[in-house]
């Protein structure tokens, strides 16, 4: 790991990378904070999504050491594929999305003040992302009820265009109490063999937001955490469900949480996996982890977290 606490970034180039359709991207102006950074000493761009897609190409094509996602987890999964392919070494998080999980696990507030003086003077860290089928997470990949869930919403352009997020929840609750699939998945983790009816592989120690579902997880560490649920049915899942909520799903005796470096999920039946909350893949999944690590600036000291 490699940490240094108030250490100055200077003289670099900042690509501000800003989803304006994320939750909260209406509260806070960037103009000022751009204006502080080149004041400071660095040259700074900023650049608008306009669609699915964009904030990877941009955080390819940048010309620039350091790119900053302004966003939610899409725009943070999407930068970091594209900061992988790209001449950036560099990101951080402005979180404005509705959901923001690796800006949780940093401990990144959004307020002006916390952006100003992270973004020139904050710490400084490896991280290791997740690598799923060829694509990069910052987060978290899934298989299992929220990864179906993600897959039919994906699917349904309608619905998801006409509710956006709620469409997530009201097809959840639509595929909660139709009949569970008793099918059991097969998991091999660096080649031990497990099977369960889900499994979660984290990056970050969040799931879905500030839900702690592999609190020892570690993003400057390289083994993934790999959260395997191994009953199925409605009944188990609501338990599982309950237990992520209050934090205590590794507690539970039929979960089973193990390291690795090399993880592979198959199903016998089509399944899909999903990415940092969006992205879904096809089965069968192969995970691993990032060949090279990126440098993530910006941070607050771990005594303020």
């Amino acid at each position: 790991m490699n940490s240094s606490a108030d250490t100055p970034v200077t003289g670099k180039k900042f690509a501000f990378v800003v989803n304006p359709n994320s939750g909260r991207a209406d509260k806070i102006d960037l103009e000022p904070v751009v204006r502080a950074v080149r004041a400071a000493g660095h040259e700074a761009t900023l650049h608008i999504t306009n669609a699915a897609g964009d904030a990877l190409t941009i955080a390819e094509k940048a010309d620039a050491d350091v790119v900053v996602a302004v966003g939610g987890d899409g725009t943070v999964n999407e930068v970091l594929n594209g900061l992988l392919q790209g001449r950036a070494t560099a990101f951080t998080v402005i979180p404005t999305g509705s959901a923001n999980v690796l800006a949780a696990d940093l401990g990144i507030r959004l307020t002006h003040e916390t952006v100003l003086r992270l973004l020139t003077a904050g710490e400084e860290r490896l991280f290791w992302p997740g690598v799923a089928n060829g694509q990069a997470f910052a987060v978290m990949a899934s298989v299992g009820f929220d990864a179906d869930v993600v897959a039919a919403v994906d699917q349904n352009k309608t619905m998801k265009s006409k509710y956006g997020k709620i469409a997530y929840l009201l097809q959840a609750f639509r595929m909660f109490f139709v009949k569970q699939d008793s099918r059991t998945l097969t998991i091999s983790v660096d080649g031990e063999l497990f099977s369960g009816g889900g499994v979660i592989i984290s990056r970050s120690r969040f799931y879905g937001g500030a839900f702690a579902c592999a609190p020892n997880a570690d993003l400057s560490d390289s083994p993934l955490t790999v959260t395997i649920m191994k009953s199925t049915g409605r009944l188990a899942l609501l338990r599982y469900g309950i237990a992520l909520f209050c934090g205590r799903l590794h507690r539970l005796k039929d979960v089973e949480v193990v390291l690795g470096t090399s993880i592979r999920v198959e199903a016998q039946l089509p399944r899909y996996a999903q990415l940092d909350g969006d992205a879904s893949q096809k089965l069968p999944l192969v995970v691993e982890v990032a060949g090279k690590p990126v440098q993530l600036i910006g941070l607050p000291a771990r005594a303020d977290r």
